[in-house]
């Protein structure tokens, strides 16, 4: 069965997990082999220039705050609010780590503050700028009102495009907060005027983050691209970078032939769990 040959099976106290990946050059082979057909970026877009990543550590300033939620989870949440308190001992795991995950965006903001002020200082170029909540755009968008614009869900379909013709042609908005599930796809033409982007809020996985990349990194583009992944220290941010790497190390050895991985959990909140049990100890 497809599981035991390629999900690394291993034996628990609950039964048997299928939560890792193993064999992939041979699922390379299987699916080349009844029909898939691989054609990466760099083959076929042999001029498109460098595209490199940063990964920019930033201090935390809501550090006891964090440091709470993550330990006693839910009598924090009580504090704050005492039915989405009972709400999420529901489902306590998951809804953990999404208010880490924002609170780490939060608690991290003078540190992107910064690093951006630094960005427009030293260079006249324009940046776009990714992130997840709606809170996060906002605290951007405030910060940086007069030489800024957004692109989130909350976005009009019929204003997304006079978003990005402003960005492009207006020198005074040198900055784009998108959120990266709104601007991941369907939107061209930044990359005639960005060549950097700068990532405040990962998502949960390398192919929406893949996407939201690519925004500055296509046809059009004619200098290196940087990407900087601005990441709040010692918190969970700092595991799901890690965890996004490894999941695209398991797609691109499973689209590229490449050779046998081991013990590798692709399980994202199996993970996220397994950090927040480590830091409790």
């Amino acid at each position: 069965p497809y599981a035991w040959e390629y999900c690394e099976p291993e034996m628990t106290p609950y039964g048997w997990q299928y939560k890792g990946a193993s064999n992939l050059g041979k699922l390379h082979r299987m699916l080349t082999r009844i029909g898939m057909i691989r054609r990466r970026k760099k083959d076929v877009l042999k001029d498109l220039p460098k595209k490199r990543r940063y990964v920019v550590p930033l201090d935390l300033g809501n550090r006891k705050e964090y440091e709470a939620a993550k330990g006693d989870f839910i009598n924090w949440l009580h504090r704050q609010d005492a039915s989405k308190a009972e709400r999420a001992s529901k489902a306590e795991k998951i809804t953990q780590m999404a208010y880490l995950k924002r609170l780490a965006a939060m608690g991290k903001l003078k540190g992107v503050f910064d690093w951006v002020d630094s960005f427009l200082e030293e260079s006249d170029d324009k940046l776009l700028i990714g992130c997840m909540h709606h809170s996060v755009i906002d605290a951007l968008h405030k910060r940086y009102n007069n030489i800024s614009l957004t692109f989130s869900g909350k976005t009009a379909e019929k204003d997304r495009r006079k978003v990005i013709h402003e960005f492009r042609k207006n020198p005074k908005r040198r900055i784009i907060i998108g959120q990266i599930q709104a601007i991941g796809t369907g939107v061209d033409g930044l990359q005639s005027v960005a060549c950097t982007s700068a990532v405040v809020e990962l998502p949960w996985d390398p192919g929406t983050l893949g996407q939201f990349d690519d925004r500055i990194h296509r046809i059009g583009q004619n200098r290196d691209v940087s990407i900087y992944y601005l990441v709040a220290k010692g918190t969970l941010e700092e595991t799901l970078c890690k965890i996004l790497q490894d999941k695209q190390e398991v797609l691109t050895r499973t689209l590229d032939g490449e050779d046998h991985v081991k013990g590798m959990s692709i399980d994202i909140y199996d993970k996220l769990e397994q950090e927040l049990l480590r830091s409790k100890k």
